[in-house]
């Protein structure tokens, strides 16, 4: 056997046998996940939108949005959350943007399983920027309310 093939067949035993003594060592538990959490997302989608005359925005627009949520847990269970979520879609001089708010309560009955549930609410606004500037925005309505046509 050549130097190159030992020093392989080395490198393997003991690459092998780390990786034996590795699996074999016991984790320690994580630290209850308690206190304050926090975090983000940014989103690429749609927002859909149409006037009293089926026509406004063509049905679809692309949109993109950011997520900020930030939650505290009472303990590793139980907890509470608040949620801003908008959503902007920008076309020449037009700006659109839709925002959703929600807070209410957590609920972790695994460590990698949370479910939430809690109220919201929504708002559309409406910006020109250009000869005339235009700002025009809905009421904040509840975020499930139905739709009346």
């Amino acid at each position: 056997m050549s130097y190159p093939q030992r020093l392989a067949s080395l490198v393997g035993v003991a690459v092998l046998g780390l990786a034996g003594t590795a699996s074999a060592q016991s984790a320690e538990p994580l630290p209850p996940r308690v206190g304050f959490e926090g975090g983000f997302g940014l989103y690429g989608g749609e927002i859909n939108c149409e006037n009293e005359n089926g026509e406004f925005c063509d049905g679809v627009t692309e949109a993109g949005g950011i997520d900020l949520h930030a939650n505290y847990f009472f303990n590793p269970k139980v907890g509470i959350f608040f949620d801003v979520f908008p959503m902007v879609h920008r076309e020449d001089d037009w700006t659109f943007t839709h925002t959703v708010v929600t807070a209410g309560v957590k609920w972790r009955p695994a460590p990698i399983l949370t479910l939430a549930g809690g109220v919201g609410s929504a708002q559309a606004r409406l910006r020109y920027e250009g000869i005339l500037n235009i700002d025009a925005q809905t009421d904040t309505v509840p975020a499930n309310q139905p739709r009346t046509t």
